[in-house]
């Protein structure tokens, strides 16, 4: 019975997460938002955002993301660490891709890949032996 009701859970949380962000506008997505203010009560200087599809933790400048800081998407499976500009990434930055392990480094211009940069994915091979028995320093195959 525990095992179907986590698995209930687990398809229901797929089926929410797989909705991706929603068109509408809904009062109930604010964000939130902890760290310094400016005059205007706007996120600026160190801080932390947090909403349903993301979180952003760095440097603000008049309520945009500026300055060095990590954005983390969960609706596409993204954390980028690096330089933002009016709230886009913009200067060096780091983009990690969590489903194929794919990362990029290198230049951005206004929220694109621009410039110099390199991209490197690690490709996993499972290897498969025939009952193959380790010890220590020893290999030996029946």
């Amino acid at each position: 019975m525990l095992k179907l009701t986590l698995s209930l859970m687990l398809v229901i949380c797929l089926a929410a997460c797989a909705s991706g962000p929603s068109t509408k506008s809904s009062s109930k997505a604010k964000p939130t938002y902890i760290g310094e203010r400016n005059e205007a009560g706007e996120p600026h200087g160190r801080g932390v955002m947090s909403w349903s599809g993301g979180l952003y933790d760095g440097e603000f400048l008049n309520g945009l993301k500026h300055g060095q800081g990590t954005f983390t998407d969960r609706v596409f499976g993204t954390t980028y660490t690096g330089s933002f500009k009016d709230g886009l990434r913009h200067g060096q930055g780091r983009e990690k891709i969590w489903r194929g392990g794919a990362t990029y480094e290198g230049e951005w211009h206004k929220n694109k890949k621009d410039g110099y940069g390199v991209v490197v994915k690690i490709l996993v091979i499972p290897l498969r032996f025939a009952k193959t028995n380790i010890t220590a320093l020893n290999y030996s195959t029946d």
